[in-house]
C-alpha cells in the first residue's frame, strides 16, 4: 500500500499531465480509465464494424444487379471511350500518341457515376426539364424539331428566399425599379384566400 501511494505521489509531482489525469479519474471514480476506454473502443469499433458492412453490402448489391433465373448474376458490361476522345489537334502531341500506341494500345474505361461521384449528364436532364415546363408555360408544345420555335428568354429564376423552392421560371423585370420581378408563371405556391393585403395610406397624398 505504502509503494503503490508513493508511485501516486511520484506521478503528481513529476508525472505527464496524461498520467495526472489517468491517476486523478481512479482516484475519483475508483475505476481505471483503460478499462472504460477499452469498453469505449470495443463499442464502437463493433457499430463501425456494423455500418462499413451495411454499406458494403448495399454497394455489392447496386454493382452486382439483378440475379437471373438460372442463379447466374447480370453484370453491367464494362464500357471503354473511343480512342477518337483521346486525339488532340496538336501535331506534337499525336506524334507522341502515335509512338505510345505502337509501344501499347490501351484503353480507357469509362467510369460508372459511383466512381465519379456525380452524375455528368444531370444538368443536361435539369436543362431539357426546365425547357419542357417553359414550353408548356408559352403554349409551344413538346421540342420535337430543332426548327421549332425557341422559348423567349427569361429576365429572372426566383427562388423562395427563406427555403430556396423555385417559385418562377419566367420573369419580367420592372422597367423602371431594376430590383423588382414580375412572376409570370408561379409553381410550388399556394394562394391564402382569407388574408387580404392592403397598403398603408401614404400621408403625402
Amino acid at each position: 500500500m505504502y509503494a503503490s501511494s508513493e508511485d501516486e505521489v511520484d506521478v503528481l509531482l513529476h508525472g505527464t499531465p496524461d498520467q495526472k489525469r489517468k491517476l486523478i479519474r481512479e482516484c475519483l471514480t475508483g475505476e481505471s480509465e483503460s478499462s472504460s476506454e477499452d469498453e469505449f473502443e470495443k463499442e464502437m469499433e463493433a457499430e463501425l464494424n456494423s455500418t462499413m458492412k451495411t454499406m458494403e453490402d448495399k454497394l455489392s448489391s447496386l454493382g452486382t444487379g439483378s440475379s437471373s433465373g438460372n442463379g447466374k448474376v447480370a453484370t453491367a458490361p464494362t464500357r471503354y471511350y473511343d480512342d477518337i476522345y483521346f486525339d488532340s489537334d496538336s501535331e506534337d502531341e499525336d506524334r507522341a500518341v502515335q509512338v505510345t500506341k505502337k509501344k501499347k494500345k490501351k484503353q480507357h474505361k469509362i467510369p460508372t457515376n459511383d466512381e465519379l461521384l456525380y452524375d455528368p449528364e444531370k444538368d443536361n436532364r435539369d436543362q431539357a426539364w426546365v425547357d419542357a415546363q417553359r414550353r408548356g408555360y408559352h403554349g409551344l408544345g413538346p421540342q420535337r424539331s430543332r426548327q421549332q420555335q425557341p422559348v423567349p428568354n427569361s429576365d429572372a429564376v426566383l427562388n423562395c428566399p427563406a427555403c430556396m423552392t423555385t417559385l418562377c421560371l419566367d420573369c419580367q423585370r420592372h422597367e423602371s425599379y431594376k430590383t423588382q420581378y414580375r412572376a409570370m408563371f408561379v409553381m410550388n405556391c399556394s394562394i391564402n384566400k382569407e388574408e387580404v393585403l392592403r397598403y398603408k395610406a401614404s400621408e403625402n397624398r
